[in-house]
């Protein structure tokens, strides 16, 4: 093979990559774009900024914050196969588009629950779960532990099951600790839509309710 062939062939696979990586960012931010104005349509503040937002997702603060929060957050990241890294890692079983929604509530929730999908409990809380004792149970249709403990834990329970009823599998991450900053996390992971912006936040919503009642 000459110089010269070689030569071309490196200009040919780098022309490839450029390519590969302009289209990747462009449907990143196309994605981002779309996302956010959901974001938007499904708030009854509005949103702003932390970071500046582009092809890797946005973050922001939704201004003035739903009802019993005293702040609440929203970021996304979205993958593209058309990234050859995002592609790399996709195939590593690394990190997928991901929506992420979290709050600090205005008083110390009265009703905690962990569960992380694919992790027992007890391996979520760590070394640290805190003084209370925490009750281990399983959702009625999966074999899927999750813990709470508080009182009024009912709600929150009929809550967390009607979440992950609608939003598996993308549903990975579902926390409320009075201990933790912040108090509330939830997260979706995977083929997330423009569709799913405003069901999840409303799940966000009523999570929180379900965590502060008396």
């Amino acid at each position: 093979m000459s110089e010269t062939s070689v030569a071309a062939d490196l200009v040919a696979v780098t022309l490839i990559l450029g390519l590969a990586f302009f289209a990747g960012w462009l449907q990143k931010r196309r994605r981002t774009t779309a996302m956010l104005a959901a974001v938007s349509d499904s708030t009854f503040g509005r949103y702003v900024a932390r970071s500046r937002t582009g092809a890797w997702g946005f973050a922001v603060t939704i201004e003035p914050p739903p009802e019993r929060f005293r702040e609440f957050n929203i970021s996304y990241q979205p993958v593209s196969i058309f990234n050859p890294v995002d592609l790399a890692r996709l195939w590593l079983g690394g990190r997928r588009a991901r929506l992420q929604i979290s709050g600090i509530f205005q008083d110390a929730p009265t009703a905690e629950v962990i569960w992380v999908r694919g992790q027992p409990p007890a391996r979520a809380l760590g070394v640290n779960p805190g003084r209370a004792p925490w009750v281990y149970a399983q959702l009625d249709f999966a074999r899927s532990e999750y813990a709470t403990r508080g009182t009024n834990v009912g709600t929150l329970k009929r809550v967390l099951q009607d979440m992950y009823a609608r939003f598996t599998p993308a549903l990975v991450w579902v926390s409320v600790q009075r201990d933790q900053r912040p108090h509330m996390r939830m997260v979706a992971e995977g083929r997330i839509g423009v569709g799913d912006v405003s069901p999840l936040i409303a799940a966000a919503r009523a999570l929180g309710r379900a965590a502060m009642l008396e």
